[in-house]
């Protein structure tokens, strides 16, 4: 299973940005996207309704504690995987990546204080 992990949303700031990663997350076929920071029932509306329209199963929350819910995925043998600006390349740990069953994608600041939560962090090159 794949899961997203959408940190610090803000309302009005990040309400495209948000709905874009759930939306593209579906398409990636993630099975669903969790956000946390500001609740923001327009964008739970917002992609339920992208679902809706176009199939499959999606599911999006809200949760309030971000740690909480990577230390419950780690705890039922997710790996978290953080993707960002800096790291290791994706395209040396893509075949990994691809073999892992259970994979919950986030965005955490690569911080010391999160470096034991998340077992790679990669980016994205062009």
């Amino acid at each position: 299973m794949l899961s997203v992990l959408r940190l610090g949303h803000r309302l009005k700031r990040d309400e495209r940005v948000s709905t874009h990663v759930g939306l593209v997350a579906r398409a990636f076929g993630a099975g669903e996207i969790i956000y946390s920071g500001e609740k923001d029932d327009k964008l739970l509306e917002s992609i339920k309704k992208a679902t809706k329209k176009w199939g499959g199963p999606f599911r999006v929350r809200h949760e309030k504690n971000w740690k909480g819910v990577i230390k419950k995925y780690k705890k039922n043998k997710f790996s978290v995987v953080h993707l960002t600006m800096y790291g290791l390349p994706i395209e040396k740990r893509i075949r990994k990546l691809r073999k892992i069953k259970n994979l919950l994608i986030t965005s955490l600041s690569p911080t010391s204080r999160t470096a034991r939560l998340r077992r790679w962090q990669c980016f994205f090159t062009s």
